[in-house]
């Protein structure tokens, strides 16, 4: 039985039913949907609700679409599946960083956006690249490695630690990632 069929069979009326009804309208296939319906859905069905109700369901809506639109510029293709939309919301990367403050973000997640100043946590052997990448994985590591450097328009700090404390409590020393050797020899830093 589907996620979905098991929602529906949940579903029996009142306000469950509406979403049954939002949730149908997505389009869903396996490896697409398309959110702004569901959310076309219940916006329409939210103008038979009481004044204080409609406001809160309208913000909710409003801050759903915020979501779904930066979800749908973050990603490339056509192709967008609801693990990993939900796994981005989840992240907080569908969220535009404040210019005001500090943005602490994935390397992934700051895939086309730049800032004054920018630091690279532990750029070691391990983290950058990930010590589970093999063969075309490591190539996506190295990409990642570019957009975290390309990220900054003034400064960027690579951080290096000397040892880190391990989920075992151990300190265990660290090697400085091998990208900064190419990132050395791209700037022409000795």
């Amino acid at each position: 039985m589907t996620l979905l069929q098991a929602m529906k069979n949940v579903a029996k009326s009142g306000s469950s039913g509406v979403v049954m009804e939002a949730v149908n309208a997505v389009n869903w296939t396996p490896d697409n949907f398309d959110f702004s319906k569901g959310l076309n859905y219940l916006e329409r069905h939210s103008e038979s609700l009481e004044d204080d109700q409609r406001i809160l369901v309208l913000q909710d809506i409003r801050e759903w679409r915020k979501h779904w639109e930066y979800y749908l510029r973050s990603q490339p293709g056509g192709s967008h599946s609801v693990p990993s939309f939900f796994a981005q919301v989840a992240l907080g990367t569908t969220q535009a960083p404040n210019p005001d403050g500090i943005a602490m973000m994935t390397i992934h997640s700051a895939k086309g956006m730049e800032f004054d100043i920018v630091f690279v946590l532990a750029m070691v052997e391990g983290v950058i690249p990930d010590y589970r990448a093999k063969g075309t994985a490591l190539d996506e590591e190295k990409r990642s490695t570019f957009v975290a450097v390309t990220r900054s328009k003034r400064l960027l700090y690579l951080t290096v630690p000397r040892s880190r404390i391990m989920p075992w409590g151990d300190p265990k020393p660290q090697a400085p990632s091998r990208y900064l050797a190419t990132i050395r020899s791209a700037l022409k830093i000795s």
